[in-house]
């Protein structure tokens, strides 16, 4: 009995998996780390963006970034008192909702000069760990999010050789490799990445501190050095030409990469007026163009962008929240104050539905308007590749009305579903079909790129029309139920809510810095309130049909670009070959014909084999433990007691032994099955 009951929580969690996946699942591009990139230990993963990021190690996003629709963030805090250093708490740890085996203490701060920081605490973490574990030996992190990319560029690359700089060398720290030495010091590491819209820098270290009233040794020196980069960095024109040297040779490497060139493709092929297709890289041409290094724009850009109000901090240490708050004071209190304005959170008084759509950069000029869309083109990659991509002009996934129920969620969901009478299932059953996903493939503040990519065998791309018929058929399909029967996807999008509110509530916590990476951005989110800082990524409201049918209502082939990456085209020399000048990408384009537009728009039939998937009878509302049967509670030691018991034998074979222990200290509906 015992074992029937935590073999279905494992079911039940497996299940958790396989939806989480059919939600993040977005065309994934690979980005390429810096040659700057450095580390005391092994190379680390992280959160994947949604297009390549150029700089330092950055790996695979998007850990769920809180989103809501809640009341302004800054409710309350006018009635906050101020302490000695103008530091205002905007949310304490016995106000955050977080997840119930959440044992940090959370803290978020407003510093004097306008610096919002997200401040945790391991302290209570440390101990309750295993005592096997060294309990002394934990991991600090931090990291700086700034609302300023290559979208921002007066030269291409500026950002991207901005981040560059700033590694090496401050008026207080002037030695290049200082902040390297003293990550080092701690097995710690450092690193950077500059996005379309954003950059981000992090560090890690592992220390030993004994005491939680006071910041150890180790976080108090890296955030001393960190803070410096944001207060006094040098640009030593000496080091200039390396670095410019350094980002022409990521260049170059992305060359032969086809994540680089595809990206670079859809840049070239955007509206060249909108910031979408500035060249973010850089080289060494486009930013010695003024012919010298860009000091002068270096410190432009950063009396621009970087400012407290444009920043957002989050450190992660084992001290206590108040020995935190006071380096933090202690070290970033020092930058300049300022109070601009929201960068992002612009309207557009000429969209009916989604008010942030084309806001930021203008309607007047859209990354991908008429003029980009209806469009068919192929495209000859480096590898062997068989790919098939269906991107959709949508809004941006942040717009406030999209982030209240959030349909794109459970249209992903059903658009990239692998049940029997999928769009999945029936191209894998006919022998077309290796892969398929669904998702975000671009999401700026201005506009997204809504994409379904289908990973094709060798059949699958000589029938890529049968393909595009029939994906066009599973939209109609999609379209027509969301519309006759709003009710079904209500219940699709209920499921997910409750899946997301599960995961919450058991979620363990991950790795410090690619916490920081994340939580540093998500400071930025002004719908949500303080507290709701962890949550917000796992809540929103209910199905509503309106505002779903407008997102749907995008999925149409006017409103969409195909693109055939098939390692079986050839460039024979023709005019209708073109080359992309940045990256080398081989393509030619046509209209979508008239004919297709007309079927693809508004099929005459829908195949009999396609229907949507049934609702899972799976997900759990019953979380009682097996520990807790007999009803008695255990006192701390008690439980302790029982930790450290070995596990029962429950059956022995001629080459097989099952042993079985029930966990009482963790009190999480899951188990680990080992073989």
């Amino acid at each position: 009995m015992n074992t029937i009951k935590i073999m279905w929580w494992a079911s039940f969690f497996l299940r958790l998996s396989a939806v989480q996946a059919f939600l993040t699942k977005t065309a994934s591009p690979l980005v390429v780390g810096s040659s700057h990139s450095f580390s005391a230990t092994n190379a680390r993963k992280l959160p994947m963006r949604q297009a390549p990021a150029f700089g330092r190690l950055r790996m695979a996003d998007c850990v769920a970034v809180p989103e809501t629709n809640t009341t302004d963030s800054t409710e309350g805090i006018a009635s906050r008192t101020p302490n000695e250093r103008g530091t205002v708490i905007l949310a304490d740890a016995d106000e955050f909702i977080k997840p119930d085996r959440d044992t940090r203490d959370y803290r978020i701060v407003k510093l004097k000069n306008n610096l919002q920081a997200l401040i945790v605490s391991t302290a209570k973490a440390a101990s309750s760990d295993d005592e096997d574990e060294d309990e002394s030996a934990r991991v600090e992190a931090a990291s700086m999010h700034i609302q300023a990319g290559h979208f921002d560029d007066t030269l291409p690359g500026l950002a991207h050789f901005y981040e560059h700089l700033l590694f090496l060398g401050t008026e207080k720290y002037p030695e290049e490799e200082e902040y390297e030495r003293f990550l080092s010091r701690y097995g710690g590491f450092g690193n950077a990445y500059t996005d379309m819209e954003d950059t981000n820098y992090y560090f890690s270290i592992t220390t030993e501190n004994s005491n939680p009233e006071k910041t150890s040794e180790g976080l108090e020196g890296s955030l001393d050095r960190f803070a410096q980069f944001f207060i006094s960095p040098l640009f030593n024109p000496d080091m200039a030409e390396r670095e410019l040297r350094a980002i022409d040779s990521e260049y170059r490497n992305g060359k032969t990469s086809d994540a680089w060139r595809s990206y670079s493709f859809l840049k070239s092929i955007s509206n060249q007026k909108n910031p979408f297709s500035n060249f973010g890289c850089g080289n060494y041409e486009t930013l010695m163009q003024l012919g010298k290094p860009p000091i002068g724009e270096l410190k432009k850009f950063r009396e621009t962008y970087y400012t407290t109000s444009n920043m957002r901090l989050a450190v992660v240490g084992t001290s206590s929240l108040d020995a935190l708050q006071d380096t933090i004071e202690r070290t970033f209190g020092q930058l300049a104050y300022s109070d601009d304005p929201p960068r992002r959170e612009k309207v557009n008084m000429n969209s009916p539905i989604f008010p942030r759509e084309h806001a930021v950069y203008g309607a007047e000029n859209p990354a991908f308007g008429p003029e980009q869309l209806g469009k068919y083109r192929e495209v000859i990659p480096l590898m062997e590749t068989r790919t098939l991509k269906i991107q959709f002009a949508t809004p941006p996934m942040d717009d406030p009305v999209l982030q209240k129920s959030r349909p794109h969620r459970v249209l992903s969901h059903l658009l990239g579903h692998e049940s029997p009478g999928s769009l999945h299932q029936i191209l894998n059953d006919m022998g077309l079909l290796t892969s398929l996903t669904s998702g975000a493939a671009i999401d700026t503040s201005d506009f997204s790129l809504f994409g379904i990519s289908m990973s094709l065998t060798p059949k699958g791309m000589q029938e890529k029309e049968k393909v595009l018929d029939l994906l066009f058929q599973w939209i109609a399909l999609i379209k027509k139920t969301a519309f006759e029967e709003p009710e079904l996807v209500s219940k699709y999008h209920d499921e997910l809510r409750q899946i997301a509110t599960t995961n919450f509530k058991f979620r363990e916590n991950g790795d410090p810095t690619d916490f920081c990476t994340s939580a540093s951005e998500a400071l930025f989110d002004t719908t949500a309130k303080p507290n709701e800082l962890l949550s917000t990524g796992s809540t929103y409201d209910p199905y509503d049909p309106v505002i779903a049918n407008a997102f749907l209502e995008r999925f149409t082939p006017e409103n969409c670009m195909i693109m055939v990456v098939d390692s079986g085209l050839e460039n024979d020399g023709s005019p209708e070959w073109k080359v992309e000048p940045l990256y080398g990408a081989n393509y030619r384009e046509h209209e979508i014909t008239e004919a297709d537009l007309k079927k693809w728009e508004n099929p005459d039939l829908i195949d009999s084999r396609l229907h949507l998937p049934e609702l899972n009878k799976y997900i759990p509302t019953d979380f009682s433990l097996r520990c807790d049967d007999d009803g008695i509670v255990l006192s701390d030691s008690e439980r302790e007691k029982a930790r450290k018991a070995p596990p029962t034998l429950l059956e022995t074979g001629p080459n097989w032994r099952i042993y079985h222990k029930t966990d009482r200290s963790w009190r999480g509906p899951k188990t680990m099955i080992k073989l």
